[in-house]
């Protein structure tokens, strides 16, 4: 029997739908069947993609099969028609079934899709991001309007623009680059960043994603998300700035900083300062235990401190603490703590560290300096006061009201102008004025105050400003030197004495010349006149009233003299004895004075005011040399110098055998060998007397006396000075050799140095009628040179001291350089003693005269020096 159309109908839906269900297809005779194989594909399509859907059509059609495939089991008890009914009625069934389960379905799936449109249209208008839809050219064909707020554009203009016009020229390339990329199916990144400009000309920063539009499986445009992402680029930046200044801060702070959890006590970061103030690196410290590093009677304290915050009981927030450098020694360290919360809870704790080691040392030396201030405020010999604006004291020492006779409540309620000299007050205060106000103005000066009984006392007062309490003033330390004004104004009367005398020596030596003059030509011109005639009685009367002024002349050289050397025999230790309470006021209030004087010390032959001078030089050159005090000690001894120069350069030589000597010894700073070696250099000092007037002048003194002087010195070990004077006998036989007997020369002529052209004019004449030649010299370079061309034609040099150029010694030193027989008499119009004070050898002298002479008192002098040839 032929099937008939709904047969066929049936036959499809049960191969369809049995396939689909088991989920592969069944292979029957019929598949060969031409209208099999073209119905079965679409409806197999259909049944693929839905065929969950179609389980109750499926058993339907189910049903009616195995109807049918019973009644083909037993044939003869239905009807052919019967059976044909059943099955097409099955199948009829389940295709009804299905083409209403096939009609929901759609009404379905459109609503679904009308609903995604519409979520689809607003999220696509919705959205904070611009969505635009590009074509192959990459111009815009769909948007939305957030694109235009992104970019400026409103749709016409955007829709006039290529996408790539938005783009920034610099990242342009790469746009294009991935855009092509994505058209051809390769591989680009979907989203990537690249900056923009607005319609203003603003360069933004845009976080861009690119999806490819397919159409019948084809890529037909590009659906591009844009986020303006500059805020967040800007914020980032901002970040990692901040990010990176609070590194540098962390790192490079000065400052140990450190992290701490709440679970542990070792830090969970710190920085590399920490690591520093103990002596580690950041990786050894990491490795130890933080609490090794604390010191172990600190531990506890720590711990507890720590545990007592994190359970929010009060704790102070900085204290101090001691840890254990690599190095073993303590290291003291000032903590701060904060507790880090988050959301109200703690999460840490972030500590900051300070190394204080140096800071606890200067206190501890503050204070220690507090208490010797106090100690040398209470104890020191100078008196010590603290005054207020008002010039009253608030504060000061016992020395202070001793000195002025008050007890301590009558000078607490004293004002310093009531103590003050009336004549000193407002000199005083417009001073103190001034030091408040600011103004720079000297610290020291002297002022006279007045004691409880009436006395007067002056003092030298040094004042600065301090901070007591906070507030400003004036400390001043006063120091008696009443004692010392009155040694000052003594020396200052020897300095005008001495100025006097010097004056008068000066003075004497000018006239002698005059008078040399005067008198020498007198002589001459007596001689040259008639005898018993007026004109013989006009020279007598010259030469008497010469010979008058020539005696007043002696007197002040005599006075003159006094001034300059008088040796007589001395004993030093009476010197030393005689000097003390010049001494005493020489020195400092902080300087010890020790005497030690032997008994058995040898008499020398001295001036006594000289010496005194020259000890008083060496004291006031040692307290000079001990500001912070000491012990100055003055020693008298017989010592033997073995000759020569024995100390530093500036000794003086001497010959061997015993002296008679003075040290004196200082505990001061002592000087180094290049100021020993030259410490009697003038340089060192241009005056002679009075305090700190340098060492030359003792020297020339010592000197004169046929004495040295020895300095012993090194730095930070004092110094001593030693004079070594010969004893009496010695100088006696010295000053018997000072001049030698003059030897016989076969020469006739004499060289006569002076820069009075009156004396040389009268000495020639003088010489000449005694029958010499006469050369003459005004400075001593010619005389050197009349010398050297004449020397074995000259007799005799008569050589004046104070000449210019080469002085009298030189020239008398050269002379004997270029023949050590010559015959050099000295003349001056100073003593014999000041004439030849500054000769090497004066014993090599022919002989000396003094001015004023004469014609005879020169021949007698000539006439003896050769009897005794």
């Amino acid at each position: 029997m032929k099937d008939s159309f709904w047969t066929k109908l049936a036959i499809v839906l049960v191969y369809a739908i049995a396939s689909a269900t088991l989920g592969y297809l069944i292979l029957t005779k019929d598949l060969t069947e031409w209208w099999f194989s073209i119905a079965l594909p679409p409806i197999f399509f259909v049944c693929l993609r839905r065929r969950k859907s179609l389980y109750r059509s499926m058993l339907l059609i189910i049903l009616g099969v195995g109807t049918v495939h019973y009644f083909l089991r037993y044939p003869g008890r239905f009807s052919q028609e019967f059976i044909e009914f059943i099955s097409v009625f099955a199948s009829v069934c389940g295709l009804c079934e299905f083409i209403t389960f096939e009609f929901k379905r759609r009404d379905k799936v459109n609503q679904l899709l009308r609903d995604s449109e519409d979520r689809y249209r607003r999220l696509f208008e919705g959205t904070q991001d611009g969505i635009v839809f590009l074509e192959r050219d990459l111009t815009p064909s769909l948007m939305n309007d957030h694109i235009c707020e992104v970019t400026g554009y409103n749709r016409e203009e955007l829709l006039e623009k290529s996408f790539i016009d938005l783009v920034h020229p610099s990242d342009r390339e790469m746009v294009l680059s991935n855009a092509g990329k994505r058209f051809q199916g390769g591989d680009a990144p979907r989203i990537y960043e690249f900056r923009g400009i607005r319609k203003n000309g603003d360069v933004i920063e845009v976080e861009g994603s690119f999806d490819p539009v397919y159409k019948d499986r084809e890529i037909v445009g590009i659906q591009v998300v844009v986020r303006d992402i500059t805020e967040r680029k800007r914020n980032h930046e901002a970040l990692r700035e901040s990010e990176e200044r609070y590194g540098l801060l962390f790192e490079g702070a000065e400052e140990g900083i450190a992290l701490y959890g709440v679970e542990t006590p070792d830090p969970i970061l710190f920085n590399r300062r920490c690591a520093e103030m103990l002596g580690y690196t950041q990786e050894e410290l990491a490795e130890r235990d933080m609490m090794d590093v604390v010191h172990p009677d600190d531990r506890r304290m720590l711990v507890d401190n720590n545990r007592r915050r994190l359970a929010g009981e009060a704790v102070p927030r900085t204290y101090e603490y001691r840890c254990i450098h690599k190095e073993g020694r303590e290291v003291n360290i000032e903590a701060s703590f904060d507790l880090i919360r988050k959301n109200d809870e703690i999460i840490g704790i972030q500590a900051f560290f300070r190394d204080i080691t140096e800071k606890k040392k200067a206190e501890q030396e503050l204070k220690e300096s507090a208490e010797r201030y106090r100690a040398l405020f209470e104890t020191a010999n100078d008196s010590i006061a603290v005054f207020d604006e008002n010039v009253r004291p608030i504060l000061f020492n016992e020395k202070f009201y001793q000195v002025l006779g008050y007890t301590t409540e009558e000078i607490a309620a004293l004002n310093l102008l009531e103590i003050l000299h009336p004549d000193d007050r407002e000199i005083v205060l417009e001073k103190n004025r001034q030091r408040f106000n600011g103004q720079d103005i000297p610290r020291t000066y002297e002022f006279r105050v007045l004691k409880k009984g009436g006395g007067v006392l002056t003092v030298e007062g040094s004042f600065d400003i301090v901070q007591l309490d906070g507030k400003k003033r004036i400390q001043g330390i006063l120091r008696d030197i009443t004692e010392r004004k009155l040694m000052e104004n003594r020396l200052f009367e020897k300095q005008k004495e001495r100025t006097l005398i010097t004056l008068a020596g000066g003075i004497a030596h000018d006239f002698n010349n005059i008078l040399l003059g005067i008198m020498g030509n007198a002589g001459l011109l007596k001689d040259e006149v008639p005898k018993d005639s007026d004109a013989e009685e006009m020279v007598k009367s010259i030469l008497s009233s010469s010979e008058r002024l020539a005696r007043l002349t002696k007197e002040l050289l005599d006075y003159s003299r006094a001034g300059i050397h008088q040796p007589r025999r001395i004993d030093l230790n009476q010197v030393v004895l005689d000097s003390i309470d010049m001494v005493k006021g020489s020195l400092g209030p902080n300087v010890l004075l020790d005497f030690d004087c032997s008994p058995e010390l040898k008499q020398v032959h001295a001036d006594p005011m000289q010496i005194q001078q020259v000890l008083l030089n060496f004291c006031v050159n040692s307290n000079e040399a001990m500001e912070d005090g000491g012990t100055l000690t003055i020693r008298t001894r017989n010592l033997f110098h073995p000759g020569g120069q024995q100390g530093s350069q500036s000794e003086m030589e001497l010959e061997p055998g015993y002296y008679a000597c003075i040290q004196v010894s200082d505990t001061g700073t002592g000087m180094p060998t290049e100021v020993l070696n030259h410490v009697f250099d003038p340089f060192f000092t241009t005056k002679f007397l009075g305090r700190g007037l340098g060492l030359a002048a003792s020297a020339g003194i010592v000197k004169n006396h046929h004495g040295s002087i020895r300095v012993e010195s090194q730095p930070g070990k004092g110094s001593t000075f030693t004079l070594f004077l010969p004893e009496a006998e010695e100088i006696a036989r010295k000053d018997a050799e000072t001049f030698r007997v003059a030897g016989s020369s076969e020469g006739n002529k004499v060289l006569i140095v002076d820069d009075d052209n009156v004396v040389v004019g009268v000495t020639s004449k003088m010489f000449q009628k005694m029958g010499y030649e006469t050369l003459t010299a005004n400075d001593g370079d010619k005389a050197l040179s009349l010398f050297e061309i004449h020397k074995d034609k000259i007799h005799l040099v008569f050589l004046d001291i104070q000449i210019p150029g080469l002085s009298g010694p030189e020239v008398f030193e050269k002379i004997l350089e270029i023949d050590p027989g010559a015959q050099v008499i000295v003349n001056s119009g100073y003593d014999r003693s000041t004439a030849i004070a500054e000769m090497r050898d004066p014993e090599r002298l022919a002989g000396y005269i003094q001015k004023p002479y004469t014609a005879s008192d020169l021949e007698e002098l000539i006439q003896s020096l050769e009897a005794h040839a």
